[in-house]
Protein backbone atom coordinates (compact mmCIF):
# COMPACT_ATOMS: atom_id res chain seq x y z
CA UNK A 1 0.00 0.00 0.00
CA UNK A 2 1.51 3.31 -1.11
CA UNK A 3 1.10 6.10 1.48
CA UNK A 4 1.66 9.86 1.17
CA UNK A 5 1.80 12.41 4.01
CA UNK A 6 1.44 16.14 3.48
CA UNK A 7 4.34 18.31 4.68
CA UNK A 8 2.61 19.40 7.88
CA UNK A 9 2.04 15.80 8.96
CA UNK A 10 5.69 14.94 8.35
CA UNK A 11 6.78 17.89 10.50
CA UNK A 12 4.32 16.89 13.23
CA UNK A 13 5.63 13.32 13.18
CA UNK A 14 9.05 14.76 13.98
CA UNK A 15 8.09 17.40 16.54
CA UNK A 16 4.67 16.73 18.08
CA UNK A 17 4.24 14.14 20.83
CA UNK A 18 0.57 13.83 19.89
CA UNK A 19 1.73 12.21 16.64
CA UNK A 20 3.99 9.62 18.24
CA UNK A 21 1.27 6.99 18.05
CA UNK A 22 0.97 7.54 14.28
CA UNK A 23 4.74 7.30 13.88
CA UNK A 24 4.83 4.07 15.92
CA UNK A 25 1.94 2.69 13.87
CA UNK A 26 3.77 3.42 10.61
CA UNK A 27 6.96 1.82 11.90
CA UNK A 28 5.08 -1.29 13.06
CA UNK A 29 3.35 -1.59 9.69
CA UNK A 30 6.24 -0.74 7.39
CA UNK A 31 5.75 -4.10 5.68
CA UNK A 32 2.39 -2.92 4.29
CA UNK A 33 2.90 0.88 4.16
CA UNK A 34 5.33 2.10 1.51
CA UNK A 35 6.00 5.82 2.02
CA UNK A 36 6.97 8.45 -0.56
CA UNK A 37 7.98 12.10 -0.64
CA UNK A 38 7.65 14.41 -3.63
CA UNK A 39 8.72 17.56 -5.39
CA UNK A 40 5.83 19.31 -3.59
CA UNK A 41 7.46 18.54 -0.22
CA UNK A 42 10.73 19.98 -1.48
CA UNK A 43 8.98 23.18 -2.61
CA UNK A 44 7.34 23.53 0.81
CA UNK A 45 10.69 23.13 2.55
CA UNK A 46 12.38 25.55 0.16
CA UNK A 47 9.83 28.16 1.20
CA UNK A 48 10.67 27.65 4.89
CA UNK A 49 12.95 30.56 5.95
CA UNK A 50 14.12 28.76 9.12
CA UNK A 51 16.70 26.06 9.70
CA UNK A 52 13.92 23.64 10.67
CA UNK A 53 13.93 22.44 7.07
CA UNK A 54 17.34 20.84 7.68
CA UNK A 55 15.82 18.74 10.46
CA UNK A 56 12.78 17.96 8.31
CA UNK A 57 14.97 16.77 5.43
CA UNK A 58 16.91 14.50 7.76
CA UNK A 59 13.69 13.12 9.23
CA UNK A 60 12.15 12.44 5.79
CA UNK A 61 15.36 10.66 4.78
CA UNK A 62 15.20 8.45 7.88
CA UNK A 63 11.45 7.72 7.59
CA UNK A 64 11.03 7.43 3.82
CA UNK A 65 14.48 7.22 2.27
CA UNK A 66 15.18 7.73 -1.44
CA UNK A 67 11.64 7.34 -2.78
CA UNK A 68 11.17 10.61 -4.60
CA UNK A 69 8.11 11.33 -6.78
CA UNK A 70 8.69 13.92 -9.47
CA UNK A 71 7.28 14.91 -12.83
CA UNK A 72 9.95 16.32 -15.13
CA UNK A 73 8.77 18.38 -18.11
CA UNK A 74 6.89 16.12 -20.57
CA UNK A 75 7.83 12.95 -18.70
CA UNK A 76 5.14 11.09 -16.71
CA UNK A 77 5.22 11.01 -12.93
CA UNK A 78 8.01 8.69 -11.82
CA UNK A 79 9.70 7.44 -8.69
CA UNK A 80 13.41 8.36 -8.53
CA UNK A 81 16.05 6.90 -6.18
CA UNK A 82 17.00 10.37 -4.90
CA UNK A 83 17.40 11.34 -1.24
CA UNK A 84 15.54 14.34 0.26
CA UNK A 85 18.78 16.31 0.63
CA UNK A 86 19.77 15.66 -2.97
CA UNK A 87 16.30 16.61 -4.22
CA UNK A 88 16.49 19.82 -2.20
CA UNK A 89 19.94 20.64 -3.57
CA UNK A 90 18.77 20.07 -7.14
CA UNK A 91 15.75 22.34 -6.61
CA UNK A 92 17.86 25.16 -5.19
CA UNK A 93 20.33 24.78 -8.04
CA UNK A 94 17.51 24.84 -10.62
CA UNK A 95 16.07 28.02 -9.14
CA UNK A 96 19.50 29.64 -9.18
CA UNK A 97 19.88 28.88 -12.88
CA UNK A 98 16.43 30.00 -13.92
CA UNK A 99 15.98 33.41 -15.42
CA UNK A 100 12.27 34.13 -15.25
CA UNK A 101 11.23 37.45 -16.75
CA UNK A 102 7.92 39.10 -15.88
CA UNK A 103 8.66 42.35 -17.67
CA UNK A 104 5.84 41.85 -20.18
CA UNK A 105 3.40 41.93 -17.29
CA UNK A 106 5.02 44.73 -15.33
CA UNK A 107 5.04 47.15 -18.24
CA UNK A 108 1.42 46.79 -19.35
CA UNK A 109 -0.64 49.90 -18.54
CA UNK A 110 -4.16 49.37 -17.23
CA UNK A 111 -5.90 51.84 -19.52
CA UNK A 112 -9.41 53.22 -19.24
CA UNK A 113 -10.24 51.30 -22.41
CA UNK A 114 -9.23 48.06 -20.68
CA UNK A 115 -11.32 48.95 -17.64
CA UNK A 116 -14.36 49.62 -19.83
CA UNK A 117 -13.87 46.32 -21.69
CA UNK A 118 -13.55 44.39 -18.44
CA UNK A 119 -16.61 46.06 -16.92
CA UNK A 120 -18.64 45.30 -20.05
CA UNK A 121 -17.64 41.63 -19.93
CA UNK A 122 -18.30 41.23 -16.23
CA UNK A 123 -21.64 43.05 -16.40
CA UNK A 124 -23.07 39.96 -18.09
CA UNK A 125 -22.55 37.85 -14.98
CA UNK A 126 -23.25 40.25 -12.13
CA UNK A 127 -26.04 42.48 -10.91
CA UNK A 128 -23.98 45.46 -9.76
CA UNK A 129 -21.03 47.50 -11.01
CA UNK A 130 -17.61 46.25 -9.94
CA UNK A 131 -15.15 48.83 -8.65
CA UNK A 132 -11.92 47.66 -10.26
CA UNK A 133 -9.93 50.26 -8.38
CA UNK A 134 -10.14 47.99 -5.33
CA UNK A 135 -8.04 45.34 -7.06
CA UNK A 136 -4.28 45.47 -6.37
CA UNK A 137 -2.11 46.99 -9.08
CA UNK A 138 -0.51 43.65 -9.96
CA UNK A 139 -3.87 42.01 -10.56
CA UNK A 140 -5.00 44.94 -12.71
CA UNK A 141 -1.82 44.66 -14.78
CA UNK A 142 -2.44 40.93 -15.17
CA UNK A 143 -6.00 41.46 -16.39
CA UNK A 144 -4.78 44.21 -18.70
CA UNK A 145 -2.27 41.82 -20.21
CA UNK A 146 -5.06 39.34 -20.96
CA UNK A 147 -7.13 42.10 -22.53
CA UNK A 148 -4.20 43.26 -24.62
CA UNK A 149 -3.63 39.76 -26.01
CA UNK A 150 -7.26 38.84 -26.67
CA UNK A 151 -9.90 40.51 -28.83
CA UNK A 152 -12.56 39.76 -26.26
CA UNK A 153 -12.38 39.09 -22.53
CA UNK A 154 -14.16 36.26 -20.77
CA UNK A 155 -13.98 34.85 -17.28
CA UNK A 156 -12.27 31.69 -18.56
CA UNK A 157 -9.22 33.77 -19.48
CA UNK A 158 -8.42 34.53 -15.86
CA UNK A 159 -8.38 30.85 -14.92
CA UNK A 160 -6.77 29.55 -18.12
CA UNK A 161 -3.87 31.95 -17.59
CA UNK A 162 -3.68 31.30 -13.87
CA UNK A 163 -0.26 29.69 -13.98
CA UNK A 164 1.12 32.75 -15.77
CA UNK A 165 -0.18 34.73 -12.84
CA UNK A 166 2.01 32.84 -10.37
CA UNK A 167 5.22 34.74 -11.03
CA UNK A 168 3.45 38.08 -10.82
CA UNK A 169 1.72 37.51 -7.48
CA UNK A 170 4.37 35.49 -5.65
CA UNK A 171 5.39 37.49 -2.62
CA UNK A 172 2.23 39.60 -2.58
CA UNK A 173 -0.43 37.83 -0.53
CA UNK A 174 -3.24 40.19 -1.56
CA UNK A 175 -3.15 39.72 -5.33
CA UNK A 176 -4.76 36.28 -5.63
CA UNK A 177 -6.95 36.93 -2.62
CA UNK A 178 -8.55 39.93 -4.32
CA UNK A 179 -9.02 38.03 -7.57
CA UNK A 180 -10.81 35.24 -5.67
CA UNK A 181 -12.93 37.87 -3.95
CA UNK A 182 -14.12 38.97 -7.39
CA UNK A 183 -15.40 35.44 -8.05
CA UNK A 184 -16.89 35.04 -4.57
CA UNK A 185 -18.88 38.26 -4.87
CA UNK A 186 -20.28 37.11 -8.23
CA UNK A 187 -20.70 33.41 -7.46
CA UNK A 188 -24.50 33.55 -7.46
CA UNK A 189 -24.50 35.10 -10.92
CA UNK A 190 -21.83 32.72 -12.21
CA UNK A 191 -23.62 29.58 -11.03
CA UNK A 192 -27.16 30.95 -10.77
CA UNK A 193 -27.07 29.24 -7.40
CA UNK A 194 -25.88 30.96 -4.21
CA UNK A 195 -24.98 27.67 -2.54
CA UNK A 196 -22.74 26.40 -5.36
CA UNK A 197 -20.10 24.23 -3.67
CA UNK A 198 -18.12 21.02 -3.89
CA UNK A 199 -20.78 19.39 -1.74
CA UNK A 200 -23.53 19.75 -4.34
CA UNK A 201 -24.80 16.34 -5.41
CA UNK A 202 -23.99 16.92 -9.07
CA UNK A 203 -21.22 19.42 -9.76
CA UNK A 204 -21.34 18.53 -13.47
CA UNK A 205 -24.99 19.61 -13.57
CA UNK A 206 -24.10 22.75 -11.61
CA UNK A 207 -21.46 23.69 -14.18
CA UNK A 208 -23.71 22.85 -17.12
CA UNK A 209 -26.35 25.27 -15.78
CA UNK A 210 -23.77 27.99 -15.09
CA UNK A 211 -22.30 30.61 -17.42
CA UNK A 212 -19.69 28.00 -18.41
CA UNK A 213 -22.38 25.77 -20.00
CA UNK A 214 -20.16 22.69 -19.77
CA UNK A 215 -19.76 19.73 -17.44
CA UNK A 216 -16.94 20.27 -14.95
CA UNK A 217 -14.60 17.79 -16.66
CA UNK A 218 -15.31 19.28 -20.10
CA UNK A 219 -14.74 22.76 -18.73
CA UNK A 220 -11.37 21.78 -17.24
CA UNK A 221 -10.32 20.09 -20.50
CA UNK A 222 -11.17 23.30 -22.39
CA UNK A 223 -8.71 25.19 -20.15
CA UNK A 224 -5.80 22.87 -20.99
CA UNK A 225 -4.00 25.17 -23.40
CA UNK A 226 -0.80 23.10 -23.57
CA UNK A 227 -0.45 20.16 -26.01
CA UNK A 228 -1.50 16.91 -24.30
CA UNK A 229 0.68 14.04 -25.47
CA UNK A 230 -0.70 11.26 -23.28
CA UNK A 231 -3.42 10.37 -20.80
CA UNK A 232 -0.85 10.64 -17.98
CA UNK A 233 -0.13 14.20 -19.09
CA UNK A 234 -3.86 14.93 -19.17
CA UNK A 235 -4.21 13.54 -15.64
CA UNK A 236 -1.54 15.94 -14.37
CA UNK A 237 -3.15 19.02 -15.89
CA UNK A 238 -6.66 17.94 -14.90
CA UNK A 239 -5.79 17.51 -11.23
CA UNK A 240 -3.80 20.76 -10.99
CA UNK A 241 -6.33 22.81 -12.93
CA UNK A 242 -9.35 21.18 -11.28
CA UNK A 243 -7.99 21.87 -7.79
CA UNK A 244 -7.14 25.45 -8.69
CA UNK A 245 -10.48 26.19 -10.39
CA UNK A 246 -12.73 25.02 -7.54
CA UNK A 247 -10.72 27.12 -5.08
CA UNK A 248 -10.49 30.22 -7.29
CA UNK A 249 -14.24 30.09 -7.89
CA UNK A 250 -14.90 29.83 -4.14
CA UNK A 251 -16.62 26.44 -4.35
CA UNK A 252 -14.76 25.17 -1.29
CA UNK A 253 -15.45 26.26 2.29
CA UNK A 254 -12.05 27.90 2.82
CA UNK A 255 -12.12 31.50 4.04
CA UNK A 256 -10.68 34.05 1.65
CA UNK A 257 -8.60 35.42 4.53
CA UNK A 258 -6.44 32.29 4.38
CA UNK A 259 -6.04 32.28 0.61
CA UNK A 260 -2.50 32.32 -0.78
CA UNK A 261 -1.74 31.46 -4.39
CA UNK A 262 1.54 29.72 -3.58
CA UNK A 263 -0.12 27.57 -0.91
CA UNK A 264 -2.99 26.68 -3.24
CA UNK A 265 -0.61 25.72 -6.04
CA UNK A 266 1.59 23.61 -3.74
CA UNK A 267 -1.48 21.87 -2.31
CA UNK A 268 -2.60 21.11 -5.87
CA UNK A 269 0.85 19.61 -6.51
CA UNK A 270 0.56 17.47 -3.37
CA UNK A 271 -2.83 16.28 -4.61
CA UNK A 272 -1.29 15.31 -7.94
CA UNK A 273 1.73 13.50 -6.49
CA UNK A 274 -0.43 11.72 -3.91
CA UNK A 275 -2.54 10.33 -6.77
CA UNK A 276 0.39 7.90 -7.30
CA UNK A 277 -0.48 6.43 -3.90
CA UNK A 278 -3.43 4.61 -2.39
CA UNK A 279 -3.61 6.78 0.74
CA UNK A 280 -3.10 10.54 1.23
CA UNK A 281 -2.94 11.62 4.90
CA UNK A 282 -3.55 15.23 5.92
CA UNK A 283 -5.14 17.21 8.73
CA UNK A 284 -5.76 20.21 6.45
CA UNK A 285 -9.54 20.44 5.97
CA UNK A 286 -9.29 22.63 2.84
CA UNK A 287 -6.81 20.29 1.19
CA UNK A 288 -8.91 17.24 2.05
CA UNK A 289 -12.11 18.88 0.79
CA UNK A 290 -10.69 19.84 -2.60
CA UNK A 291 -8.46 16.78 -2.97
CA UNK A 292 -11.31 14.36 -2.26
CA UNK A 293 -13.48 16.11 -4.85
CA UNK A 294 -10.76 16.11 -7.51
CA UNK A 295 -9.95 12.43 -6.96
CA UNK A 296 -13.61 11.45 -7.17
CA UNK A 297 -14.50 13.42 -10.29
CA UNK A 298 -11.38 12.31 -12.19
CA UNK A 299 -11.65 8.68 -11.09
CA UNK A 300 -8.49 8.38 -8.97
CA UNK A 301 -8.02 5.42 -6.63
CA UNK A 302 -6.48 7.64 -3.92
CA UNK A 303 -8.36 7.95 -0.62
CA UNK A 304 -7.78 10.79 1.83
CA UNK A 305 -7.69 10.34 5.60
CA UNK A 306 -6.93 12.28 8.74
CA UNK A 307 -4.25 10.49 10.83
CA UNK A 308 -6.66 8.90 13.31
CA UNK A 309 -9.03 7.69 10.60
CA UNK A 310 -6.08 6.23 8.67
CA UNK A 311 -5.09 4.08 11.65
CA UNK A 312 -8.68 2.92 12.15
CA UNK A 313 -8.99 2.09 8.43
CA UNK A 314 -5.84 -0.05 8.42
CA UNK A 315 -6.70 -1.82 11.69
CA UNK A 316 -10.17 -2.70 10.38
CA UNK A 317 -8.85 -4.28 7.20
CA UNK A 318 -9.13 -8.08 7.14
CA UNK A 319 -5.90 -9.84 8.00
CA UNK A 320 -4.52 -12.35 5.49
CA UNK A 321 -4.42 -15.87 6.75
Amino acid sequence: MRVYFDTNILTRLRTDNNYKSLLSFIERNEHICELFFSHAHILDLKNDPTDEKILDLAFIDKLIGSKYLCKCFDEPLKQYPISPNEAFRLEVEKERNENISTGSLKDVPFSQESIDTLKKAISGIESKDLDLSTLPAGTRRYLANILRLKESFDIDSIIANGMEYQNLIEGNKNEFKELRRLFLENRAAIFRNKSASLHDKDVDELFSASIFKKRFIDYIDCQLTVPIKSEKEREYHRIIMGYFVVHALGMDSESNKKTRFKNTFNDALHTYYASYCHIFITNDHGLMEKGTFVYKIFGSITKMFEPRDFIINIENQPKNG
